[in-house]
């Protein structure tokens, strides 16, 4: 099996779990996990396949994440024959439905937990997802970033404060049910 492959297989369910997190719709998180796979095949040294490559990984995922905030509005294109296709094919092989349920499942305690999620900027969002949801380390979330250490302890600071702000507030709810949800 190609090197590239059998490293990334096993990351490409939590790529595409934070790339659905960050677009909030499944057909551009298939794009965008499409892109950032090809982008760290192209760029990511081979060396870097021999422990799991996480940081560089998610690294991958910002970048192509930015990069298409950066052309909002233009039409989507095909990330080409690069793409390597086989790996996310492996990844999202079986019943869509069944494949959604096991790729977002991560985050689903509440769907005020999600929201709480969701309304945060997408740098803080980006990483509390790294690093809560994805259990990557500070180091993997630094790489990723192309931050330091402290920006990243900072963003994750704020991040978890207004989870935990929006969730406080629905707990003191009386119903429980978030307004969204009526």
């Amino acid at each position: 099996m190609d090197p590239f492959v059998e490293a990334v297989l096993p990351l490409a369910p939590a790529l595409y779990r934070t790339a659905r997190r960050m677009t909030h719709r499944q057909d551009e998180a298939l794009v965008v996990t499409r892109e950032a796979l090809a982008r760290a095949r192209r760029d990511l040294d081979p060396a870097r396949l021999a422990a799991p490559p996480r940081g560089p990984m998610f690294a991958a995922l910002w970048h192509t994440l930015v990069a298409r905030w950066r052309q909002e509005g233009r039409a989507e294109r095909d990330p080409g024959p690069e793409t390597p296709d086989v790996l996310l094919a492996a990844a999202l092989a079986g019943d869509e439905t069944e494949l959604e349920r096991a790729m977002m499942g991560r985050l689903d305690a509440s769907p005020d937990v999600d929201i709480a999620v969701r309304h945060l900027a997408e740098r803080e969002r980006f990483v509390v997802l790294l690093v809560d949801v994805e259990n990557c380390s500070y180091e993997d979330a630094v790489e990723a970033m192309t931050s330091d250490l402290d920006t990243i302890r900072g963003l994750l600071l704020d991040g978890r404060a207004r989870v935990f702000a929006s969730l406080f507030d629905y707990a003191r709810r009386t119903s429980g049910v978030h307004p969204s949800h009526r």
